[in-house]
């Protein structure tokens, strides 16, 4: 069977934005016992994954992709969103990869990044704090857990963001009260925290029932939702962040096909920004 999938290349200069000038470093090849050792089962896995989940692994690519149309290049220096949409498609490339290759529980853990950047820009925008963020991106700062629970307080604190809270009726975006926090992002930012730290539940033996890593089709899955799930949070807040920087037409569509259960919340939210009419 002719698959493209089973050849590997190296990519040439002119594929990449920017080279570094001089010789590279001279072959020191691992040994083929290590390298099958290191990459049979991530192998196998990818090529299950993709060979039976592929409308599933395209998800990854067009959320990705729609992430990336987000960033708002053109405003670079002014956007306080824009080092966080970096980031956060940096995590969801990351995190497709480890899923694809059965490091589900990794690839989970990494959206809890995506949700720790975008919530952190929002509270700096709308503090219109240029000097916190700068700080926050660039000098030590407190643990994450602290630093994220402060953040969406803060957040949740302004006006603009309870009026969207309001808009989305019994799944607000951010509800931010000391010792009582709720809402959308907190739930799903706790979610991701099991996949974190490991807990009971979220565990690689408990997902995989062996060592691994090994195709397990529902973890994958469970992968896809989280990640879409993980883009419309992250949407939403920018949204709230940065009224200037709008998803496209295709990243509303992309979120919009699925059947998940907060498409409503999210349809409602994104209908406070303008960027869908109500019920469409």
């Amino acid at each position: 069977m002719d698959d493209f999938r089973t050849l590997r290349h190296l990519l040439p200069d002119e594929a990449f934005a920017l080279v570094e000038e001089g010789e590279e470093p001279p072959l020191v090849m691992i040994r083929e016992e290590a390298w099958r050792g290191l990459m049979a089962l991530p192998d196998d896995v990818v090529l299950r994954t993709t060979g039976h989940q592929g409308p599933e692994a395209e998800q990854c690519w067009d959320i990705y992709g729609e992430c990336v149309k987000l960033i708002p290049l053109a405003r670079a220096e002014e956007s306080f969103v824009f080092e966080a949409l970096m980031d956060v498609a940096d995590a969801f490339q990351a995190a497709s990869f480890s899923a694809l290759h059965g490091f589900y529980r990794q690839a989970m853990a990494s959206l809890r990044g995506a949700l720790e950047v975008v919530v952190a820009a929002a509270r700096f925008s709308l503090d219109d704090d240029r000097g916190g963020l700068t700080a926050f991106r660039y000098e030590p700062d407190p643990a994450p857990f602290f630093r994220f629970t402060g953040d969406l307080d803060r957040v949740a604190s302004h006006a603009r963001s309870q009026a969207l809270a309001k808009s989305m009726g019994s799944q607000p975006l951010l509800m931010g009260r000391k010792n009582t926090r709720a809402g959308w992002a907190w739930d799903l930012y706790q979610l991701l925290s099991r996949y974190l730290h490991t807990l009971p539940g979220a565990t690689d033996g408990e997902i995989w029932q062996s060592n691994g890593p090994l195709w397990k089709p529902w973890a994958f899955s469970l992968f896809v939702r989280l990640l879409r799930e993980t883009f419309a949070v992250s949407v939403l807040v920018c949204s709230l962040a940065d009224p200037d920087t709008r998803p496209a037409d295709t990243t509303i569509d992309v979120l919009l096909a699925g059947c998940d259960e907060w498409l409503p919340a999210f349809e409602a939210g994104m209908a406070f920004f303008g960027s869908i009419e109500t019920g469409s």
